[in-house]
């Protein structure tokens, strides 16, 4: 399962709280880490987490 980094937190993909974090984050112009590479790759900043699922907006990381 995915891990991602938004700010000061560590969530899983499932998460049910994932989507308020990551529009705290937007506000915040936090971008997500994911880290499921070492080092963490930073993603791209959906609006939705939706967005980050169905698009597979990772930059630089392969599905």
């Amino acid at each position: 399962m995915r891990q991602f980094r938004i700010g000061h937190r560590t969530l899983e993909e499932t998460a049910p709280e994932l989507q308020a974090v990551l529009e705290q984050g937007y506000e915040r112009r936090q971008r997500p880490l994911c880290l499921c590479r070492e080092p963490p790759v930073r993603c791209t900043f959906p609006s939705r987490w939706s967005d980050l699922v169905n698009r597979n907006a990772f930059v630089g990381a392969r599905p």
